[in-house]
């Protein structure tokens, strides 16, 4: 944590968002970043599409869904990752990724259904509540599932 605070301090934008790094604490600092822009291509794509193209909500959220996950994969690999290989062929890679996020995807729900559905709690503070779950368990997940280093 000491780098991330000590990159942020000095301004070292290059290091802190480009250079290759395996410091967990700076690739979590650059996922935060990568996963509010999947956020918003998946919100945008929601939105838009059940707005537009008058999809019904499911379909538009499951599209927006997906593009979401595209953003996550080819900002994640490019920015966050870019210094760990996942050693495996790239659909492998793509494969485990996506696997990952329908895991997350369960989450999500999971936490929704027991949040708002069994305790009541509004939706939104229940999404905040999965949000903030999955998101852990996507960066995790792929750190030491995908990404993890060869010792």
């Amino acid at each position: 944590m000491r780098k991330l605070w000590t990159l942020i301090l000095h301004l070292r934008l290059k290091a802190l968002l480009l250079e290759p790094t395996n410091d967990t604490w700076i690739q979590l600092f650059r996922s935060l970043f990568v996963g509010a822009l999947a956020f918003v291509a998946d919100a945008l794509t929601l939105l838009l599409a059940e707005s537009l193209l008058k999809l019904h909500y499911l379909l538009a959220a499951l599209l927006g869904f997906l593009l979401g996950v595209a953003v996550n994969y080819l900002l994640s690999s490019r920015f966050v990752f870019r210094a760990a290989s996942s050693g495996k062929s790239r659909l492998v890679e793509v494969l485990v990724f996506l696997l990952l996020a329908a895991v997350g995807l369960g989450l999500t729900e999971l936490i929704l259904w027991l949040l708002t559905g069994f305790g009541g709690l509004h939706v939104l503070l229940s999404k905040i509540a999965a949000t903030l779950v999955v998101f852990l368990w996507n960066f995790f997940g792929r750190k030491l599932i995908l990404y993890r280093q060869k010792d």
